[in-house]
């Protein structure tokens, strides 16, 4: 495996991870106990069925609470679901991209294109990310989480193997100059 493509490999590897990743992390306190919650986009895509889906550590809650949860919270997570799935759609590309085999020009085009969509999708994110913290007036503490550094990675990395590809391509076995 040439380098190009191993570059499109592992950005596309970082994507799937980054898609079960942390994206955005709260703390809070309710009752005198402090909270942590992380919502990756995998748990937005598959949508929040109890408030033990986001809150770790020990946190007791009513059913009816846990209900009352999930409720106002389905209908964020429902408009927003295919955004959290067009976000880390540029890691997929890029790791089909490279597990189809050789990476020539076609391929390459592909992913220095997914590579770009990744940079954009991420500088979007984090543009909307900051103006959320800028307007946040509920006392909570919340932050960017690790997922949101893997897809700026996964960008740059992609744009770069894609360029690397279409510069110096992986050619046939049996092609001149190969």
């Amino acid at each position: 495996m040439k380098i190009p493509r191993l570059l499109v490999f592992l950005a596309g590897l970082a994507g799937v991870v980054a898609f079960f990743m942390p994206l955005i992390q709260f703390d809070a306190e309710v009752e005198g106990k402090k909270l942590r919650a992380e919502i990756s986009a995998f748990r937005m895509v598959s949508g929040i069925t109890s408030i033990r889906d986001v809150v770790k550590g020990d946190y007791q809650v009513s059913a009816e609470e846990d209900k009352k949860f999930v409720t106002e919270r389905s209908e964020d997570v429902d408009k927003s679901r295919v955004i959290y799935m067009v976000a880390f759609a540029p890691g997929i590309l890029l790791l089909l991209a490279a597990i189809a085999g050789r990476l020539g020009r076609g391929k390459a085009t592909i992913a220095l294109i997914a590579g770009l969509l990744g940079v954009g999708i991420w500088l979007l994110l984090k543009a909307g990310f900051e103006k959320a913290l800028s307007e946040n007036k509920t006392g909570v503490a919340f932050e960017a989480g690790l997922a949101l550094t893997l897809l700026m990675v996964v960008g740059i990395a992609g744009s770069v193997g894609g360029l690397l590809g279409l510069i110096s391509p992986e050619r046939k076995p049996d092609a001149p100059g190969a």
